[in-house]
């Protein structure tokens, strides 16, 4: 699993919580906001949690996650 984030300060929190619950099968990644840092086809599911009215350009981001997936 992959927490993707544009806020470093919420990645090395998780990254630190990981750590303390020996979760090893997750890492963390920082982007931009608008472009996903993953070729196509890398993901089976993505999830997103509250996170949409965040994104500048919804369209752009669901268009992001279709990538990904298909």
């Amino acid at each position: 699993m992959i927490g993707l984030d544009i806020v470093n300060s919420a990645l090395e929190s998780n990254r630190t919580r990981a750590v303390a619950e020996g979760i090893k099968n997750l890492s963390f990644v920082s982007y931009d906001g608008i472009d996903f840092p993953f070729d196509a086809y890398t993901f089976d599911l993505v999830v997103t949690r509250y996170a949409l009215h965040h994104f500048p350009d919804i369209e752009h981001s669901i268009g992001e996650v279709y990538e990904v997936l298909q």
